[in-house]
């Protein structure tokens, strides 16, 4: 065996990802910027229910009318079942 070859480095984890990150770089930071937008969403649903029920349910509730609040309440149900 000559001095001067040495034996072939393993490839590591790093030298094998990183061309292929670098090719897709653009649809990594798209999902990247998405995950907050995604949390964001999850998020909104338990929000419109607590808007619902404080500003719609309850006084309707209160009242012991409904129809003052119909309009509200379909519009919100309707934000909701978008999301």
């Amino acid at each position: 065996m000559n001095a001067t070859h040495s034996a072939p480095r393993p490839a590591t984890l790093r030298s094998m990802a990183l061309p292929l990150l670098k090719r897709r770089a653009l649809l990594l930071a798209g999902v990247v910027l998405l995950i907050p937008v995604s949390a964001a969403a999850a998020m909104l649903i338990p929000y419109l229910t607590k808007v619902a029920i404080d500003s719609v349910i309850v006084p309707a509730a209160a009242a012991h009318d409904l129809a003052p609040y119909a309009d509200r309440l379909y519009m919100l149900v309707g934000i909701a079942m978008g999301v």
